[in-house]
């Protein structure tokens, strides 16, 4: 048995447990939420951006692989790119809308979070390119890929939130 094999299945169970944690302490956090009627309309206008911005990129995909014959990623990693485009958009639209945080939650911790994800992102993709791994096998990006189109998806969201929380904050010393 390889290295490799072996950390997969030492790593499987506790990357099992560790996401059924963070499940689990969203979803207890997700009970203290409360939006009022705009907002629950506002998201609700978001989700539906997301919805029709992955089914135009899912289109726009099979369209360019079938009819245009150009692929530029291999099915995994288009499907993940083109959920990530949605999660960003919904993110985006919710930050703009003041919908993406409820009455009881501050935005300090979401700054703090997001910084960690995009370093991690990035870690792991720095790491795989210094190990050699090929982002690209056949002219197709792989899967090895995702954490830099992570990063990519998340940069905005993060900016998007800064930029709301300092208008915000500018805006209120005004009044």
């Amino acid at each position: 048995m390889s290295l490799d094999h072996l950390l997969i299945i030492l790593f499987f169970p506790v990357t099992i447990a560790f996401g059924i944690g963070i499940f689990l302490l969203l979803r207890r956090r997700a009970r203290n939420r409360e939006f009022d009627e705009r907002q629950r309309l506002a998201r609700g206008k978001a989700y539906q951006a997301a919805f029709w911005t992955f089914v135009i990129y899912s289109l726009f995909s099979a369209f360019m692989n079938d009819v245009a014959e150009i692929q530029w990623a291999d099915s995994t990693t288009g499907t993940f790119m083109g959920l990530y485009l949605a999660i960003a958009v919904f993110a985006i639209i919710c930050i703009i809308t003041d919908s993406f945080f409820s009455f009881r939650d501050r935005p300090g911790p979401y700054f703090t979070l997001f910084l960690i994800v995009i370093a991690a992102n990035l870690m792991i993709f720095l790491l795989n390119l210094a190990d050699g791994t090929p982002m690209a096998a056949n002219g197709l990006f792989n899967t090895h890929s995702l954490n830099l189109f992570a990063v990519i998806a998340l940069i905005p969201i993060y900016v998007t939130l800064v930029a709301k929380y300092l208008y915000d904050k500018k805006h209120a010393e005004t009044e």
